[in-house]
Order: C-alpha cells, then structure tokens, then sequence
C-alpha cells in the first residue's frame, strides 16, 4: 500500500485508519462517560435510556426538528396497556 498523498490534504490509507479508531476511541469515552444510552430503535423512533433520572425517552425519527418524550420507568407499563387498550378497539 503507498503512502502516497494524490491530492493535498487528502490522508494516506494508514492516516485514515488511524484517524478512524482515534475517533471510536473518542465516542466510546463519550458514551462510557454519559447518562444518556441508546438502547434500541422502532420504525419511527429512536430510544434512549437516561440513567440519570430514570427515565426512557423516545426521539422522533422523521422529522426535522426531533421531539423527545420522557417517560419514568414505572410508567412504561401503564403506556402499554393503554396502547394495547386503544389498539384493540381499532
């Protein structure tokens, strides 16, 4: 593999490789350091777990400025049954 630069400014293979797992590195710290995990995805939403209040929160998707929902832990079960509530009588 060469080490050859074809354009000015341009990273060499080995420079690119480097770079890439410097930044994994980087975003690990991140996530290792934040109270905010994602811990799945649906169709329409993205969900995160915050450790820090106890809550799970839901993010839009498909929109251009996202809404994000909290909701406690405990509360979880009660949101499911009422949506299984409200989609039986659909």
């Amino acid at each position: 593999m060469s080490k050859r630069r074809t354009f000015p400014g341009y990273l060499s293979d080995d420079e690119a490789r480097r770079e890439k797992a410097r930044i994994e590195e980087m975003v690990k710290g991140f996530e290792k350091s934040s109270r905010v995990a994602r811990i799945g995805e649906t169709e329409n939403f993205f969900v995160d777990c915050d450790k820090s209040q106890k809550l799970v929160l839901l993010y839009e998707k498909e929109v251009d400025y996202p809404f994000k929902l909290g909701f406690k832990k405990d509360e979880i079960d009660t949101i499911v049954n009422l949506l299984v509530k409200g989609k039986k009588l659909l």
